[in-house]
C-alpha cells in the first residue's frame, strides 16, 4: 500500500488555521504533513528557523518557472491555487498525495481517502450531491456552477506517471487561468475541475456527508455532536469540516459566503464553529496573524495598487517574461498606467450584478406574496419596501448605459 502525504497552501497569516489542521491529522494518525508558504522564499527560511517541526516549503521549491509574476498578479487567494498542482506533483515520485485547504479540521481517521487512492487517479468531493431550492437565498444552484463542480479544498491524488502529466497540464493552464471572477464564470482552480476529473481514467467521487462538510451542502445533511467525541452525521464519524467563510463576529450565520443556512447557540454546528475558533485563539502562533503578506507590496515598500496587477496580467506572456522581477519596478507600472487608456468598467459589472441579484430578491417577494394584496398597490409597495424597484432599476440602466461605449472602446484598442 503507498504512504500518503497531506499537505496545504496559504499565506503565514494563516499558521495558526496550518497549526489546527496539522494537530487534527496527527491525531488520527497522519503524520506526513508538508506546507507550502506562499511568502518570500526568505521569509519562508526565517519561519522555518522559528518553526522547525514543521516542513515548510517556499514558491521557488515548487517547480514552477512562472512563481515570482504569478505572485504579481494574481491575489493571494488565485496564487495559493494557481501552485497547487506544482506543489502536489512535487511528491508523486514517493507517495500518493491528499491536499486539504487550512481551514479545514480533521476528526476521524482518512482511511477511506487512502484506500480508494490506492485503485483511483483521483479522489474528489462535488460541492453538492443533490438540488438546493431556487429560493432567492445564495449561494444559488448558478453561483455553484459558477464556483465549480467539486472543491478543490480537498484533492487527493494517485502516485503514478501519469498523474504527473496530468498536475503538468492543470499547471500550464492555472499559469493564466486562477483568476477569481464568478461572475464571468471564473473561480480559481475550480474552475477546471469538471475537466481535470474527465482527463483522469479513474475517479472516485465521494458523495458521503462525511467529508468536506462546509456551508454549502450542510443544509443536506445531518450533523450531531455534544462537544465530547467526534461529531456524527447520516453517514457516520465526521471526516472532515471545512470552516470556509467563517467569521468569528457573526458565528450563527455559518460563513459570509452564504444566506441559506443559520446555526444556533447551542446546536451541534454551533459548538463545532466556536471550538474552531477557540483552537484557533489558543494557538502559539496566533502573532503570525498580524503578519503582512510579503507579496502585497513593493519592494521599497509601497503598496500594489490593484490596476499595476490587472496592467500586467493583460500583458502577453512574452512581454511579462522581460519583467524579470516586478516587485522591484515600480516606476514601470506607473508608466504603463499612464499610458493605459482608462477602461475600469470592472466596478460597472459588478454593480450590475448586483442590480441582477437585488431584482431576483425582489421578484421573489413578490411572488410570495398573498394575491389579494395586489389589489391594493400602496399596501404592496409598502410590502416591499418603498423605491427598492426604482433603485434596482435605474441602477442597471446606468450601468448598460456605462457599459456599453466601454467595451466599444475597449473593441476599438484591441483592432
Amino acid at each position: 500500500m503507498n504512504k500518503t502525504i497531506y499537505c496545504t497552501i496559504a499565506a503565514a497569516n494563516y499558521l495558526p488555521r496550518i497549526q489546527v489542521l496539522r494537530d487534527s491529522l496527527r491525531k488520527q494518525g497522519h503524520t506526513d504533513f508538508r506546507v507550502l508558504l506562499i511568502e518570500h522564499p526568505a521569509l519562508v527560511k526565517q519561519i522555518q528557523r522559528q518553526l522547525p517541526d514543521y516542513q515548510f516549503y517556499s514558491p521557488d521549491q515548487v517547480g514552477c518557472p512562472q512563481w515570482l509574476q504569478m505572485a504579481f498578479y494574481y491575489n493571494v487567494m488565485e496564487f495559493s491555487t494557481a501552485l497547487k498542482p506544482s506543489f502536489i506533483r512535487l511528491f508523486l515520485k514517493e507517495a500518493n498525495v491528499v491536499y486539504l485547504d487550512p481551514d479545514i479540521e480533521v476528526f476521524s481517521p482518512l482511511t477511506e481517502i487512502e484506500e480508494q487512492l490506492q485503485t483511483h487517479d483521483l479522489v474528489v468531493t462535488p460541492h453538492i450531491s443533490r438540488p438546493i431550492p431556487d429560493d432567492g437565498k445564495n449561494p444559488r444552484l448558478l453561483d455553484i456552477i459558477r464556483l465549480g463542480q467539486f472543491n478543490l479544498g480537498f484533492i487527493g491524488v494517485r502516485s503514478d506517471p501519469e498523474q504527473e502529466k496530468l498536475m503538468n497540464w492543470w499547471q500550464e493552464v492555472l499559469i493564466e487561468g486562477a483568476s477569481a471572477n464568478p461572475q464571468l464564470g471564473t473561480f480559481t482552480d475550480q474552475s477546471w475541475a469538471a475537466i481535470l476529473v474527465s482527463f483522469a481514467r479513474r475517479t472516485h467521487i465521494l458523495r458521503s456527508a462525511r467529508y468536506n462538510l462546509a456551508y454549502w451542502n450542510i443544509g443536506l445533511h445531518s450533523l450531531t455532536w455534544d462537544g465530547i467525541g467526534v461529531p456524527q452525521t447520516e453517514d457516520g464519524p465526521l471526516g472532515f469540516y471545512h470552516y470556509s467563510g467563517l467569521d468569528r463576529y457573526h458565528v450563527t450565520t455559518l460563513s459570509k459566503h452564504q444566506t441559506r443556512e443559520k446555526t444556533t447557540p447551542g446546536s451541534p454546528l454551533y459548538l463545532l464553529l466556536t471550538q474552531y475558533l477557540n483552537a484557533l485563539d489558543a494557538s502559539p502562533l496566533q502573532s503570525f496573524t498580524k503578519k503582512p503578506y510579503s507579496f502585497a507590496s513593493y519592494f521599497d515598500g509601497r503598496p500594489i495598487p490593484a490596476e499595476h496587477r490587472a496592467l500586467f496580467a493583460r500583458l502577453p506572456a512574452v512581454n511579462r517574461k522581460l519583467v524579470v522581477n516586478p516587485f522591484a519596478e515600480p516606476a514601470y507600472f506607473d508608466g504603463l498606467q499612464r499610458r493605459s487608456s482608462p477602461i475600469a468598467f470592472g466596478d460597472y459589472a459588478h454593480q450590475y450584478v448586483v442590480a441582477q441579484q437585488r431584482l431576483r430578491q425582489l421578484e421573489h417577494r413578490i411572488n410570495s406574496l398573498p394575491y389579494s394584496l395586489f389589489s391594493n398597490a400602496e399596501l404592496v409597495m409598502k410590502k416591499l419596501a418603498p423605491g427598492s424597484w426604482a433603485r434596482a432599476y435605474h441602477l442597471m440602466q446606468r450601468t448598460s448605459q456605462v457599459l456599453r461605449p466601454r467595451v466599444a472602446q475597449l473593441r476599438q484598442l484591441l483592432r
